[in-house]
């Protein structure tokens, strides 16, 4: 008997429940040949894990990072790529759910500058419904958070020059005094 692996090239998304099992569908992506995406492309070049994104998975409103790992058969030779997908609506919710002191805010930004997730109710992009279910998505850059804090933040987010990589300021938003605290997270994310 042979096993022969038949796909649609259409992805089905699932929240897990806490035992790791698929416990509840949530839909089905349009038919996407995994081998034109970033992490399929960037597993097979690394030849090693790691971290692709974000991006917007398929045509829904979800942002989201992979984990990707390429395989090899027995003899070492480049079978494909599996990657996982990280919708970080999830952080968000992680995040607004610490209790840190009072005004306190926690924003996570790519190394381009844009929001991947907050302790506000800020959404990372904004988007827009079309007639045929489709939609248009933006993310947002940091400057563009409706939390002025996190706005004001934006300006002072980039280390000096030749100085340590993290940044640990003061500044001020109309007469309110803020912390500020940034530091890398990793390479791809």
């Amino acid at each position: 008997a042979t096993n022969r692996l038949v796909t649609d090239h259409r992805r089905r998304r699932y929240r897990l429940g806490p035992d790791g099992t698929a416990a509840e569908y949530l839909g089905t992506t349009p038919a996407l040949p995994v081998n034109d995406t970033d992490w399929y492309r960037a597993g097979a070049a690394r030849g090693a894990a790691g971290w692709a994104g974000p991006f917007q998975v398929g045509i829904h409103p979800v942002l989201a990072i992979s984990a990707y790992q390429p395989f090899y058969d027995r003899a070492g030779a480049f079978r494909g790529v599996i990657a996982t997908n990280w919708d970080l609506s999830g952080m968000s919710a992680f995040l607004r759910s610490l209790e840190v002191s009072s005004g306190c805010r926690v924003a996570v930004v790519d190394a381009r500058g844009y929001l991947l997730a907050d302790s506000v109710s800020d959404t990372p992009f904004t988007f827009a419904n079309s007639s045929d279910g489709t939609g248009t998505f933006f993310r947002r850059r940091v400057n563009e958070s409706a939390d002025p804090a996190i706005a004001a933040a934006a300006q002072y987010l980039s280390p000096p020059p030749g100085g340590p990589s993290s940044v640990w300021r003061h500044f001020y938003v109309g007469t309110e005094r803020y912390a500020l605290k940034a530091a890398p997270l990793g390479e791809g994310v």
